[in-house]
């Protein structure tokens, strides 16, 4: 969650968009939901080729972000 609290998230517009929800609190639910599928046991990961999909994109993307 510390990791999430610090994050710089793209604020609200300042122009009529039609956003009916704040795109911050999005981003920072986001951030908490990837935080805790990275971090979860391997021994309660399900094996199921969706899973295992999303768990290979979430490392990837962490990858890339370190990189940049």
């Amino acid at each position: 969650m510390k990791k999430c609290l610090k994050e710089k998230f793209a604020e609200w517009p300042a122009d009529e968009t039609g956003l009916k929800c704040n795109p911050t609190a999005v981003q920072f639910q986001h951030c908490l939901w990837k935080e805790y599928e990275r971090s979860c046991p391997q021994s309660e990961q399900k094996d199921s080729k969706r899973c295992n999909k999303l768990r290979a994109a979430l490392k990837e993307q962490s990858t890339l972000k370190k990189r940049s």
